[in-house]
């Protein structure tokens, strides 16, 4: 017959409870009462991260990811080309990320390069401090039309 040990139990949840823990402290991005997105660096990697924003009733998406040289890229999800069609965003593929519009497949090296290419569309006016790229909310409100057909995720 086992016997079950109370004290001996709790001794074990307790140093259970005390190991580190190994999911990263930093959240990778946040939103401020005024609208404004937050990116922490630190907390972008190799695959692409796409972070849903709401500006003024519309639903908006950035894309973040960390290129090959280990800067981190942002731009809006949507094709600077192709926009207006319902499915003019970005999903990734095995060499980057594909236009779901015209099937365009780029590296993601090229995310927020700007241009009149078939990528995403570049976001201006975005700050850097201590780490963290902040996208002001007038520029999200200022891009916002950009989405207003897309129809990802709806």
């Amino acid at each position: 017959m086992t016997r079950h040990h109370p004290a001996a139990a709790a001794a074990l949840i307790l140093a259970a409870l005390s190991l580190p823990c190994s999911a990263p402290a930093v959240d990778a991005w946040r939103i401020d009462a005024a609208g404004s997105l937050f990116i922490t660096e630190s907390a972008i990697g190799t695959e692409p991260v796409f972070i849903p924003v709401r500006s003024g009733g519309t639903d908006m998406e950035v894309i973040a990811i960390r290129d090959d040289a280990g800067t981190v890229r942002i731009a809006f999800n949507t094709c600077q080309v192709c926009n207006g069609s319902p499915s003019a965003f970005f999903a990734p593929v095995k060499d980057g990320l594909q236009c779901q519009s015209c099937g365009f497949v780029f590296p993601a090296d090229q995310v927020g390069a700007g241009g009149d290419s078939c990528t995403p569309l570049a976001i201006p006016g975005v700050t850097k401090e201590n780490g963290v790229l902040r996208v002001p909310a007038e520029v999200l409100a200022a891009h916002r039309g950009k989405f207003r057909n897309v129809k990802k995720g709806r």
